[in-house]
C-alpha cells in the first residue's frame, strides 16, 4: 500500500513540477491527477490516461484506509511492479516537456 500511495505522489509531484516549468504560477492544492492534465491540455496515451485515472481513484485510499488489509490485497506484487514501471514511463515523458 504505501508504494501505491509513493506513486501517486510522484505522479503528482511531477505534473505539478510542469505546471510550474510552464509558468502557470503555483498549482492548485489538489491530490487530482486528471486536473493538471487538463488545465495543461497535455496530450497524453491511452495508457498513461488510465494510468492517471487509476491513481486518481485509488489516491484517497491510499491516503486514508479504512480497510487496509482488504484493499491491499488487490494489488499483487506484479501488478505494483508494473504500476512502478508505468509512472517510470510517465514521469520521464514529463520530463521531456
Amino acid at each position: 500500500m504505501d508504494c501505491l500511495f509513493w506513486l501517486h505522489l510522484v505522479l503528482e509531484k511531477s505534473l505539478k513540477g510542469l505546471y510550474v516549468k510552464r509558468g502557470l504560477g503555483e498549482p492548485k492544492r489538489t491530490h487530482f491527477l486528471r486536473y493538471f492534465v487538463e488545465i495543461m491540455n497535455l496530450r497524453i496515451e491511452e495508457s498513461s490516461q488510465k494510468l492517471i485515472d487509476h491513481f486518481d481513484i485509488i489516491s484517497v485510499p491510499s491516503r486514508y484506509p479504512e480497510d487496509v488489509i482488504a484493499w491491499t490485497n488487490q494489488y499483487d506484487s506484479d501488478r505494483v511492479k508494473q504500476y512502478i514501471e508505468e509512472v517510470k514511463q510517465f514521469q520521464i515523458w514529463i520530463r521531456q516537456q
